[in-house]
């Protein structure tokens, strides 16, 4: 996961090319309602095999946990990754919800913050998708004041150093590393020390919730 206040980032491996083939089998009527007391097939029968794309005498009789059906077996091809990844980022980050939310626009969309752009790639190329009214492409931001605004990303897996290059540290713990270092950096400078939340217990040293908002913009008392 990467984040920072402007960007959420996951970076997923191993994910395969396409879905392994699959053995299907699909059940349809009772054998009793699929044929008459003659053996000849039935409207139902006629239907489920017109609705399944076959003839009704290539229906079978299966076996199945409420009795003998008429149904089929069938080889189904699995689907390539970028087809099921565009499917189901959307819904993924349709679902999220936090204790804060915004609405943009004519305010038919609702996310934490409004959408400005979205990455996604598989591999080296771009996976075609919409997420809350924006449509992915494969540049990112840089910085908003000091880098470049739309930076293409060659690779998922230079994800870090494109933005690096842009003066933007993706990574979450890497951020709050380089706050707390720097904090603690200037402090020493000033002859000082990092201030403790008021209330804190004696002896603690600065504020782990300040500093997780200031590495991501995770609020205090809020869900990250």
């Amino acid at each position: 996961m990467f984040g920072t206040p402007r960007r959420l980032a996951a970076r997923a491996e191993g994910i395969l090319e396409r879905q392994p083939d699959a053995d299907q089998e699909i059940t349809g009527p009772p054998v009793k309602a699929a044929y008459d007391a003659r053996g000849a097939p039935t409207k139902a029968a006629e239907g489920f095999a017109r609705a399944q794309g076959v003839l009704v005498g290539e229906l079978q009789r299966l076996q199945t946990p409420k009795g003998e059906c008429v149904g089929l077996r069938k080889k189904v091809a699995g689907r390539p990754a970028a087809e099921i990844l565009a499917e189901r980022v959307p819904a993924l980050v349709s679902s999220l919800t936090f204790p804060k939310m915004m609405r943009w626009g004519r305010g038919e969309h609702r996310f934490v913050r409004p959408i400005h752009w979205i990455l996604a790639l598989l591999d080296h190329a771009p996976v075609d998708m919409t997420i809350l009214g924006v449509r992915s492409g494969v540049t990112t931001s840089g910085h908003r004041i000091l880098g470049r605004q739309s930076i293409v990303v060659p690779d998922p897996f230079r994800y870090q150093e494109v933005l690096r290059n842009h003066l933007v540290i993706a990574e979450v713990g890497e951020r709050r590393d380089l706050v707390r270092s720097r904090l603690e950096e200037v402090a020493r400078g000033c002859g000082a020390g990092i201030a403790a939340p008021p209330g804190a217990p004696p002896g603690t040293v600065g504020d782990p919730e300040l500093l997780q908002e200031v590495t991501c913009a995770i609020t205090r008392n809020s869900s990250p």
